[in-house]
């Protein structure tokens, strides 16, 4: 056994070979964080979720430019908003600090324009693209509290029964009324474009409310102020589908017990790895849950990693 430059003991190179490998993953899984984010035309960064076999943006759109470059007009006076025939955006009250939170609000002009509103690669869902999102998280009626962040942090009020479990994280930012071209609901309804047109007037759309559980499918005037939400244009076969964002490790780190709970409720083998690679506990992980009695494992990193068979799912846990 012998340190080498960095402080690491080698005891042989069949063990450099497992911590060169690990440290490798280790590198790995950090890009593979870092590049779950796309950036908009302005340089605006968001994060992607995969939900079932869709993946979607997690921020509300904040863009001011369409994919080539072209500006989209703001229009902040009230009566010019409610003639409107073409393409806009506006900030909720007119306020740039409150669009940096919540994002900015258009009308569906832009949404149908052919100069894409989303980056390459997405666009805005359509009407089917959020009817098999609201399917998989268990349809209309209990798919808002499965989309909308929890807390009160962006939400002034909120039931219990939120989860955010499908990681969307919808906010609240209100929206601009087509009518009167004034400004209602920030922090208690959130309000989506969908891409289909219902017909010369009116645009399908989706809603979610403070104190409801449901989400609402409507038919709203295109000049209304709305937020909009990208998903990616491919499709997720089953085995693309990412699973970590199911996956809870609590507490992280911890010194006594580890609990491992998968929203998705299925059988995975698990297998514990130390940080040069050995193979630490192997075991059955069934029916969402389980936990591990971790207090005669030595202080580190460890790698965790669930497979079933079309998944797989490796996380980071620390031992204190």
């Amino acid at each position: 056994m012998h340190a080498n430059r960095y402080g690491l003991y080698i005891k042989n190179n069949q063990t450099m070979t497992k911590s060169i490998l690990f440290l490798f993953f280790l590198i790995n899984l950090n890009y593979y964080s870092k590049s779950q984010t796309i950036t908009d035309f302005d340089g605006n960064v968001y994060h992607k979720v995969n939900i079932g076999t869709q993946t979607w943006l997690k921020e509300n759109l904040n863009v001011t430019h369409f994919r080539n470059g072209s500006a989209i007009p703001l229009v902040t006076d009230d009566n010019q908003w409610k003639i409107l025939t073409t393409g806009a955006y506006c900030n909720y009250n007119n306020d740039q600090n409150i669009a940096n939170t919540y994002g900015r609000l258009y009308n569906w002009f832009v949404v149908d324009d052919a100069k894409n509103l989303c980056p390459i690669g997405w666009h805005v869902p359509t009407e089917s693209d959020w009817i098999i999102l609201i399917n998989f998280l268990g349809g209309e009626s209990i798919a808002g509290d499965k989309l909308k962040e929890t807390g009160t942090t962006h939400w002034n009020q909120t039931n219990v029964t939120v989860t955010n479990e499908s990681g969307f994280t919808a906010l609240p930012a209100g929206y601009r009324m087509d009518i009167e071209g004034t400004f209602w609901d920030l922090e208690t309804g959130a309000n989506f474009w969908s891409s289909t047109e219902v017909h010369f007037g009116a645009a399908n759309s989706f809603l979610l409310g403070n104190y409801s559980s449901s989400v609402y499918m409507e038919y709203d005037g295109k000049k209304d102020g709305f937020s909009v939400r990208c998903i990616n244009d491919t499709t997720l076969s089953v085995n693309d589908i990412n699973i970590e964002n199911r996956i809870i490790l609590f507490p992280n780190p911890t010194t006594e017990n580890l609990i491992i709970e998968c929203s998705d409720h299925l059988n995975y083998n698990l297998s514990i790895y130390n940080i040069i690679g050995d193979l630490i506990l192997q075991t059955k992980f069934e029916n969402g849950k389980y936990q591990i009695n971790v207090c005669n494992f030595p202080k580190g990193v460890y790698l965790i990693k669930l497979t079933s068979a079309n998944r797989t799912a490796q996380l980071k846990w620390t031992k204190n």
